[in-house]
């Protein structure tokens, strides 16, 4: 078992209300004893990083003293956020050089941002939160977007008022929901658009580092632009542990309708060994290459066809492009 990644939803709410927001039950809260048990737990797995999200993680009551805890347990914390609680300088001075890097999650240019997330004030924050952060490390910032047809038409727009402000690394996800809408990009449509801007955005911005966090069929994306793609998912590898605020394992974070376990947070590293063998079927089942020339590339262990949500939405024998299957000998 190697669990390199532990995702803890330490609260559900948030002070946002984004459009494509897959958290729409809030209520739950980590309490501080559940994350104390489960840190017993991480001396035993090891991560490599522990990453504290929400709703928005800096809302919790006791979200200071839950990374002393992790801090002081020698793991590395990383932190996704709106920017709410980095905006004030007195959050910054006591966490910031605890945290191993920082996540601001940003959807466009302010106006537009402020609309997608349903908080006029949201964008003020963001931009308190990065001069905070800015004035003691910029190394351990980045910043994510998640890519929709609300916001793709901003995006060289943004990532030039980012680029300006310092920002040199950018993630981005592909909106995701298990049920077509409006704003959704099937992976084809996504690539086809996103690539060329790819390519423009590498050109123009020296020193900027581009990345597409949710995997994609590996076939969608040309040879020259694959570093810059995540195609693989700790669901397929069992690499990744997601706890929800209500203690529920997902099988990722953008899954909180379907947990697949529940976990107590005084478990057993024994128990929980166990407990992790016996979802091995549950992953493969979720995780199942989504049509039948993907088990002939020599690449499917390697991206595995992509972020399983997807095809749950879209038909693969339209989206995939066999063509550019590297087929094996």
């Amino acid at each position: 078992m190697t669990i390199s990644t532990v995702w803890l939803t330490i609260i559900s709410q948030c002070n946002n209300n984004c459009e494509f927001c897959y958290y729409k039950k809030r209520g739950g809260i980590m309490t501080l004893d559940t994350i104390r048990n489960f840190i017993h737990l991480f001396n035993k797995i090891k991560p490599k990083k522990i990453i504290l999200i929400g709703g928005e993680p800096t809302l919790h009551p006791n979200f200071e003293e839950i990374v002393n805890m992790l801090y002081n347990g020698g793991f590395n914390v990383f932190v996704v956020t709106n920017g709410l609680g980095f905006s004030r300088k007195s959050l910054c001075k006591t966490i910031l050089p605890k945290l191993k890097g920082i996540t601001i999650s940003i959807e466009g240019p302010k106006d537009l941002h402020n609309i997608i997330v349903d908080n006029q004030q949201a964008y003020n924050f963001i931009r308190k939160a990065i001069k905070n952060v800015f004035n003691y490390n910029i190394k351990i910032l980045s910043t994510n977007t998640a890519i929709s047809k609300s916001n793709f038409s901003s995006l060289s727009k943004l990532i030039d008022e980012l680029y300006n402000l310092g920002i040199k690394r950018f993630g981005y996800n592909i909106v995701t929901n298990f049920r077509k809408n409006n704003i959704t990009f099937s992976p084809d449509e996504f690539t086809k658009k996103f690539n060329p801007l790819l390519r423009r955005l590498i050109k123009k911005y020296s020193g900027a580092t581009f990345s597409v966090v949710t995997p994609v069929p590996s076939c969608l994306v040309p040879n020259d632009l694959k570093k810059h793609y995540n195609f693989n998912c700790h669901i397929f590898s069992g690499s990744g542990l997601v706890i929800d605020s209500n203690n529920n394992i997902l099988p990722c974070t953008h899954w909180v309708d379907f947990p697949i376990a529940k976990i107590n947070s005084n478990i057993s590293y024994n128990n929980f060994e166990k407990m992790w063998s016996e979802l091995n079927s549950v992953r493969a089942k979720i995780s199942h290459r989504p049509i039948k020339e993907c088990t002939l590339c020599s690449r499917i262990n390697f991206c595995f066809g992509g972020c399983p949500i997807f095809w749950r939405v879209y038909n693969p024998e339209k989206q995939l492009n066999t063509i550019n299957l590297t087929t094996k000998p």
